[in-house]
This record gives C-alpha cells, structure tokens and sequence, in this order.
C-alpha cells in the first residue's frame, strides 16, 4: 500500500499570514482587526482568524497609494509629498 502524506490545511490563519494571502502589510490586518473590518478571535495571546472570514470580508481599498493630493483612503486627510503629519 502506498502512504503519501496528506495536505493539512490550516483551519485558522495568523495575522501575518492573512497579510500574506492579501498581499497587505501586517500593520494593515492589525488595523482592520482593531477597527472590526475584519473579524479576529483571541486564543491566548494571539489572534486568529478562519478562512471564510477572509473571503466574507470585501476589500475595497486600492492596493497601490493614491495618487499625490488625493484623499487618503486611511485617514481621510490630503496627501502631503514629505510623508503623513508634515507640512512643506
């Protein structure tokens, strides 16, 4: 009898590996996590979250900065070219 290892596919996912899988930075689920946009259980010290909730979770936001003088799309204020919170 041939024994092939199955595949085990993780039933819950870390932040980080969410980021991965959307292709966001960790500091973009934790801010989704914390506003409730994206749901998240806590189990210890870490949180986890299922796949379907990945999935149910629509993401609107473009993937790419907007571009110079648009509003951000995380704070609602205008695009500075020195970076967030400076002036010229």
């Amino acid at each position: 009898m041939d024994r092939s290892p199955a595949q085990v596919v993780p039933k819950w996912h870390s932040p980080a590996e969410v980021a991965a899988i959307l292709g966001y930075g960790l500091s973009k689920v934790k801010l989704k996590i914390a506003t409730g946009e994206l749901r998240s259980v806590k189990d210890g010290k870490y949180r986890r979250i299922l796949p379907e909730w990945i999935t149910r979770r629509c993401w609107h936001e473009p993937r790419v900065k907007p571009p110079l003088g648009a509003k951000s799309y995380l704070r609602g204020a205008t695009a500075s070219p020195r970076g967030p919170g400076r002036t010229a």
